[in-house]
């Protein structure tokens, strides 16, 4: 890596403190302000649910609901073949050609996917269950909960969905979808609350207010279709638009071999903790992740607007000029998660317990180790479409392979020794040689100047 790369990023960091307006006024942060306010806005109200659903029935059933929704996503994870990936990637292609026909068959081609594998997933996670149950130890009250629970990998069939709203920049959809789907789950919390509801009502309001939330990406990219009169059949060069679904579907699959490989950071944490620590440990866990979504979901907004313009300048033939955007918002996250970071952490000691009841007051030291630790993830988060977009598919698959059997093995090793903090500091080591490899790879094919072509 040559020295100059230092003077250079440094000069672009000073750039953005000197003038932060330049990147506000770039139109992919007007789209990241759209959902963003929306995600805000969600994030808040979610949290009200939380803190009613754990005051109510208590960490350790609060452990069992926890486990319950995380196994079901993480069957989904498996199953779901991420098509809204193509949809964005070759559907920019597409359009920038007008070449719609061809358009047309990639999201009739990413719906069945998305139908098929939904089922798929949904008839797999049911039945998998006990012997999963039996592994990892669990009671039979606990593995009722993960097969009601598995009803929600049924529903998920949202990802040629989301890829057209994306694509088509219909964020204002998306940001009213994380509102409805979370004032539907406080309003279903609280009359269950109100009403003295058992741990299996708090479960089934959990799991029908996020069904609803998928409906309703699914209705909002249906409408754009109908107005875009993409229900049309493919045209007259419909066997030759067909044939070339391989590159497509090629791309899907190894995106979702890349997502699939980085379940264990995503989901086999929180089994490991209710298998070496206990599973109301997986409880207090889980309200850290909730928390952590406060600083993650954020900046999620931006992962989504900016991936689709990436896709659009790699297709246009300027990849450069995708990762000095890529690398402006890096430097643009990291004084606000270095704010946030100060104001969660430093008060922690008082408002955790606070909220969260009496018992959260011993786990001051494991929330300050996460919070660090996902801080770093959310200041590097915009590599990762930077990379799907550079078309670093299978290195991407690679690298999480490489970067979650460290995970699985670390957090198996030193969570059994130090419990909750043994599988952060895994989850840090993760986190260092995923992003550090991708960079590694972006700088060698494609040099590690900035071009600023084409910004405001």
């Amino acid at each position: 890596m040559p020295v100059s790369i230092f003077g250079g990023w440094a000069e672009e960091f000073g750039e953005i403190i000197k003038n932060p307006k330049e990147v506000l006024r770039h139109k992919l942060l007007k789209h990241t302000s759209v959902l963003l306010s929306g995600d805000a806005i969600a994030r808040l109200i979610s949290l009200a649910s939380l803190t009613l659903t754990i005051r109510t029935i208590g960490p350790e059933l609060f452990g069992v609901l926890a486990v319950a929704e995380t196994y079901a996503k993480l069957v989904d994870r498996i199953f779901n073949f991420q098509a809204w990936t193509g949809i964005i990637k070759f559907g920019a292609e597409a359009l920038h050609t007008k070449n719609t026909g061809q358009f047309k068959c990639y999201i009739l081609a990413g719906f069945c996917l998305d139908f098929f594998s939904s089922l798929l997933g949904f008839i797999v996670a049911f039945f998998l269950a006990p012997s999963v149950a039996a592994f990892f130890k669990w009671d039979a009250f606990l593995l009722k909960a993960i097969q009601y629970y598995s009803i929600l990998v049924l529903f998920n069939f949202t990802g040629t969905a989301t890829g057209i709203l994306r694509l088509t920049e219909r964020f204002s959809i998306l940001a009213w979808q994380r509102i409805f789907y979370a004032g539907i789950k406080l309003i279903a919390v609280t009359a269950v609350w109100l009403l003295n509801g058992s741990f299996h009502h708090f479960l089934l309001v959990w799991m029908v207010s996020e069904i609803f939330g998928y409906m309703f990406i699914v209705l909002g990219a249906f409408k754009v279709v109908l107005n875009k009169k993409w229900l049309q059949s493919c045209g007259a060069n419909s066997p030759k638009s067909w044939k070339s679904l391989r590159p497509f579907v090629s791309f899907i699959v190894w995106t979702n071999l890349s997502s699939t490989i980085d379940i264990p950071t995503k989901f086999l944490d929180m089994f490991i903790v209710s298998s070496l620590v206990s599973v109301e440990a997986a409880g207090v866990y889980k309200v850290f992740q909730q928390i952590g979504h406060v600083l993650k979901k954020p900046m999620e907004p931006l992962y989504q607007v900016i991936y689709p313009y990436f896709s659009n300048d790699v297709a246009k033939g300027v990849p450069k000029l995708a990762i000095g955007n890529a690398l402006r918002s890096i430097f643009f996250t990291i004084p606000i998660i270095l704010v946030i970071l100060t104001t969660s952490v430093g008060l922690s000691p008082w408002w955790l317990p606070a909220v969260f009841g009496k018992e959260f007051s011993k786990v001051i030291l494991e929330f300050a180790i996460y919070m660090i630790i996902t801080g770093l993830a959310v200041v590097l988060n915009n590599i990762n479409p930077l990379f799907v977009a550079l078309g670093f598919v299978r290195a991407n698959f690679f690298i999480q392979v490489v970067a979650n059997i460290l995970f699985v093995v670390l957090a198996w090793l030193a969570g059994g020794c130090w419990g909750l903090k043994g599988v952060f500091m895994a989850y840090g080591v993760h986190i260092a040689v995923s992003y550090l490899a991708k960079i590694l790879c972006i700088g060698k094919r494609y040099g590690w100047g900035i071009s600023r072509e084409g910004t405001p």
